[in-house]
Parts: structure tokens; sequence; C-alpha cells
């Protein structure tokens, strides 16, 4: 069961090929409830300074597309967040520069205590393997729904 679990959410999640890899850990101190809602400012922040105003537009509130998968279950590591994010158009191919977009405002948004690891994606598929391997088959809490966005078109089959 455990199996046909993972398998499904990471089918799910194969259907969009992702750019770019983040892992963003907190200290010692933060508490779960802390870390989730510094993810969604963290996420929200992105696509204000990404999409301006097209972020509160109520028809089509445009937003970077992305999922959070949570991991805290490993003795001796801090609570830490692994996100997959799909590169917006809008910024073009530059991954270098995107990446140190996203981790400068992780920096300043978390401040100086707080690690961060992001780069580009070369294998789409092993990266959403490894951020998956704590689903088990009675619990897909991992994945954090409130601050995940995947668009719905990539996720319809041939």
């Amino acid at each position: 069961m455990r199996v046909k679990s993972r398998e499904a959410v990471r089918g799910w999640l194969n259907a969009t090929e992702w750019d770019v890899a983040a892992t963003l850990t907190f200290n010692k101190e933060t508490q779960d409830i802390t870390a989730k809602r510094l993810m969604r400012l963290y996420v929200g922040r992105i696509n204000r300074l990404i999409y301006k105003n097209a972020v509160k537009n109520n028809r089509g509130k445009k937003r970077v597309e992305l999922v959070i998968v949570e991991e805290n279950n490993s003795i001796g590591t801090n609570l830490h967040f692994h996100l997959a994010i799909k590169m917006p158009k809008e910024l073009g191919n530059d991954y270098e520069l995107f990446t140190q977009f996203l981790a400068q405002l992780w920096k300043e948004h978390c401040g100086k205590n707080f690690m961060t690891r992001i780069k580009a994606i070369y294998d789409s598929k092993g990266w959403i393997d490894y951020i998956t391997k704590g689903i088990k088959s009675d619990n897909c809490d991992t994945i954090n729904l409130f601050s995940s966005h995947i668009v719905a078109a990539n996720l319809l089959t041939d």
C-alpha cells in the first residue's frame, strides 16, 4: 500500500518538468507551525515580486508553479522543506539569476540562521523521488498543499 501511495504522488508530480531544486532548513528552535507560516509568506513574496499585481487579479491569479515537501522525521536533522520549482516563463532561462534571487529572498525573509541550498535541477524525476521518500500509505501530509501551486493543465494525460 505504501508504495502505491508514494508512486501515485510521484506520478502526479512528475507530470511537470521541474527546473529548480531548493532545500530550506530552519534552526532547531523553529516550531512546525512557524515554519509553515514562513514558507507561505516566502512563496507569497516570490509571487508578488515576479508577477506584481497579477497575483491579486481575481480572474487569473498568476503564481510561480512549485511544490513544497516538509521533512522533519530524521533524528539529528533540523526541520526543512524541499521545493521543486518551475522557472517562470517571464524570466527566460537564466537559472543562475533565478536561484540567486530565491536564495537572497530567503536570506532577507528568514535571516542568517537558516540554511539554504538552491540549484538548477538536472534530473527532475530523481529530485521528486528524493523529496517524496517520506510519503507513507497513511500519511501524505508531508506535502504542503497550502503553499504549493501546480497548474492543473500539466496534470492532464494523453
